[in-house]
């Protein structure tokens, strides 16, 4: 018996250490060429990215990275017909928010 509960304890004391993910998600805010995404982690809202000029769209949330953490799937266009979106993965990488495009992925 006494195996079995300190096998037990080693057991729950091993995910007592374990990196617990935030709850993430996103949202687009502001009008057309002044947009914001902000992120709610943990429920509070954070500035995330601010995209220079365009317009942006959310497009998928999911864990793109595999580290237990939402990141977001966006795109972002000038507008009009000129040109095609652009794409990038909005995640939150050692306590901030990394945009990552094409090139990098």
């Amino acid at each position: 018996m006494m195996r079995f509960v300190v096998g037990s304890v080693v057991f729950v004391a091993s995910f007592a250490g374990a990196a617990v993910a935030q709850p993430i998600t996103y949202e687009v805010r502001g009008g057309m060429y002044e947009q914001e995404i902000i992120a709610y982690v943990n429920g509070a809202p954070v500035q995330a990215l601010v995209p220079e000029t365009g317009i942006s769209n959310k497009i998928l949330e999911a864990d793109f990275d595999g580290d237990g953490q939402v990141d977001l799937l966006h795109s972002w266009s000038g507008g009009g017909n000129c040109c095609a979106p652009s794409y990038a993965v909005l995640s939150l990488q050692g306590g901030r928010f990394v945009n990552v495009t094409h090139p990098e992925f």
